[in-house]
């Protein structure tokens, strides 16, 4: 009988001790769970400060170029900085309407209004304002064939998708970056594609580049900000439009993001 009394206290003991063992590995998990969560969230705030300070130097230096340069004597060159201007403003705008709405990303909850969309007229408004803003030498080679000229698309969704890719081409490159961006069909889809020859994106990471607050690691690129939701964006709007977006990438050769989406 004592024996017995002997081996329940032990198993009893030995119960108490996991259990508590189990908790304690519980409360460190959730530990780094919340640290881990503050991490992305200063990170976040972080960088995405700097989003919005990047269109707001656009505006200054338009603003700048107008009043310093003698701009305002000539009509074309100040009706361009203007529409920069505004076009920056609108995407300050857009930036905020996102930081507010951050579940809009779930292309279920995504609204769209579908217009026939220009498409080289949108691609060349979107490579003249990154041109303007470029602090490194940006070239881009345009090819858009004829058969995806007009797209149905949101206007204001797809033209922020587009600069969401053009702006990461720039950001994750070297010295000077080449900007390929094609456009063709393809059993009734528009493929749109932005390539660049920039740094590249690890294998391991690829699968992770349209999750929401991920960035891909910049290696000895530094001050490379960027609030991790733009892909995440990108991905929901294309869906919402009922295509899909892939990308292709080899380390320090280029990357290439490829969009599809249905023309009817």
């Amino acid at each position: 009988m004592g024996s017995e009394k002997m081996i329940y206290k032990v198993g009893i003991s030995v119960a108490l001790i996991s259990l508590l063992i189990l908790s304690f590995q519980f409360l460190i998990k959730i530990i780094k769970q919340q640290k881990q969560l503050a991490d992305i969230k200063d990170d976040f705030i972080d960088n995405l400060t700097h989003e919005f300070k990047t269109p707001i130097a656009t505006i200054s230096a338009a603003i700048e170029g107008m009043q310093k340069f003698n701009a305002l004597e000539n009509k074309e060159k100040t009706e361009r900085y203007l529409e920069i201007s505004k076009s920056e403003l609108n995407r300050l705008n857009d930036m905020v309407t996102k930081l507010l709405n951050i579940s809009v990303y779930d292309k279920n909850n995504l609204t769209l209004t579908l217009h026939d969309v220009d498409v080289t007229a949108m691609i060349d408004e979107i490579v003249s304002m990154e041109k303007f803003r470029a602090v490194k030498p940006v070239q881009f080679n345009i090819d858009i064939a004829e058969g995806v000229k007009q797209v149905p698309a949101d206007p204001l969704h797809f033209k922020n998708a587009l600069i969401n890719l053009v702006d990461n081409a720039v950001k994750y490159s070297k010295e000077s970056v080449t900007i390929s961006i094609t456009a063709v069909k393809e059993s009734g889809f528009a493929c749109i594609t932005v390539k660049d020859n920039g740094i590249g994106i690890p294998s391991t990471e690829v699968k992770n580049v349209f999750d929401k607050f991920y960035r891909v690691p910049t290696g000895d690129l530094h001050n490379v900000k960027g609030s991790g939701l733009g892909l995440s964006y990108v991905r929901s709007v294309i869906e919402a439009h009922g295509g899909t977006i892939t990308v292709n990438s080899e380390i320090n050769v280029q990357t290439a993001f490829i969009i599809s989406i249905p023309l009817k």
